[in-house]
């Protein structure tokens, strides 16, 4: 909200003690951020030491490849990277040694500890006091049930290789960014209940496809939704940024009257 008021020229128009409190958070969003990128680019370190290439999903993504205009604009919770399953027991071995932690030390990993048995797309939260927030090792981008949409083979595939604070990583394809953001925020996160939809995913949403802009494959994301039996919850989404924030749906997936008649209420 700050960030737009700025843009748009309004911000001297918000009364002074909403301009504070707008200007606090962002100070503080701010500080916390730049500690998660300095923590940020010592998992990298750690990573790279024994040889892994992680890819960044989400909010560390975006911090990375630099979004927004300054990372006081985007709230962090945890920072979520994916990794290849056949490390997955070397990196947790590696992250201990720095002092990581399961956030739940009573958490039953019994059956996710062995690449070969892992029943959930990514290992249990994990900490340590040295830094600011969690980290989540995944072996699959999102929930198991909605890998035939975005499988972590895919994502490695297509993955642009970034050189960052002295390390070596990956970030998410334009395509992948959008469609996992699709899934997380709308197929997994609100249960198809878009009354309960996280408008910064969705502002996420939007903000990444005028940024990337012609390097979104929009025709191949339909099909791909389509194929998987999910083209209405697409369109739902897209509408919804559409009424919600001012998106342009793109030219190619077409959105009759009963989209809007299902998302607008």
């Amino acid at each position: 909200m700050r960030w737009a008021l700025l843009e748009q020229g309004m911000f001297s128009d918000v009364p002074p003690d909403v301009a504070e409190y707008l200007d606090a958070v962002h100070t503080l969003s701010l500080e916390k951020n730049q500690q998660c990128e300095e923590q940020l680019a010592h998992l990298l370190g750690v990573l790279n030491g024994i040889g892994v290439q992680p890819v960044f999903l989400k909010c560390a993504a975006a911090l990375i490849g630099r979004l927004y205009p300054s990372s006081g604009e985007r709230m962090v919770s945890d920072i979520d990277v994916l990794v290849p399953a056949a490390r997955l027991p070397d990196i947790l071995d590696r992250l201990a040694g720095v002092g990581y932690r399961l956030v739940n030390p009573k958490e039953d990993i019994s059956d996710i500890e062995h690449p070969d048995a892992l029943s959930h797309h990514h290992y249990p939260a994990i900490y340590s006091p040295d830094w600011p927030v969690a980290v989540e090792l995944h072996v699959q981008p999102v929930l198991l049930s909605f890998v035939n949409l975005l499988s972590c083979d895919e994502v490695f595939q297509d993955a642009t290789a970034v050189r960052w604070r002295g390390g070596d990583c990956l970030l998410p394809s334009p395509n992948h960014f959008v469609m996992h953001n699709i899934i997380h925020s709308y197929l997994v996160d609100t249960r198809y209940h878009l009354a309960s939809m996280s408008l910064r995913q969705l502002f996420e949403f939007v903000l990444v496809s005028q940024s990337y802009g012609e390097r979104i494959d929009w025709h191949a994301i339909n099909s791909r939704f389509g194929a998987a039996g999910c083209r209405d919850e697409l369109a739902q989404y897209l509408v919804l940024a559409q009424i919600c924030l001012g998106f342009n749906v793109v030219t190619g997936i077409d959105l009759d009257g009963w989209d809007r008649l299902r998302v607008q209420p």
